[in-house]
């Protein structure tokens, strides 16, 4: 069969709690070996089909599902290089977003700022903020 990459936090989910993750290609629908970057770049892969396979995996887990929680990866413009950062895929999906920033009272607000504003960016509302490590 087909190799298939995950995040790890979605192999630990679906080991954990076996009734929330159906297939890992929905969980985890892009994710970024090594040279992935490169391939985007070079045009082997297009970022407009990373978008719509978000979409389409999102669409699937939500219509699976009571409620649906979206777990970003590390700041907010992860994924910027290849044209789907968190922000963008908030957005694509129609989704809201809560952060969360390290509990530091500078680096909270540096971080909060710089990730606010590229939500802004894209239109994305920020509904809420976790500082972690208070």
């Amino acid at each position: 069969g087909e190799m298939l990459q995950v995040d790890r936090d979605v192999d630990i989910f679906k080991h954990v709690w076996p009734q929330l993750i159906g297939r890992y290609r929905d969980a985890s629908p892009v994710a970024f070996p090594p040279n992935f970057t490169r391939m985007v770049l070079d045009g082997e892969v297009q970022s407009h089909d990373l978008r719509e396979r978000t979409i389409a995996s999102f669409n699937t887990i939500y219509n699976q599902s009571e409620y649906v929680v979206a777990e970003g990866t590390g700041h907010i413009g992860v994924g910027s290089i290849v044209g789907l950062n968190n922000a963008q895929v908030a957005e694509a999906i129609g989704l809201d977003v809560v952060m969360v920033a390290p509990g530091g009272l500078g680096i909270s607000f540096d971080q909060l700022a710089v990730n606010h504003a590229m939500l802004q960016h894209y239109g994305v509302q920020l509904k809420g903020v976790v500082l972690n490590r208070v």
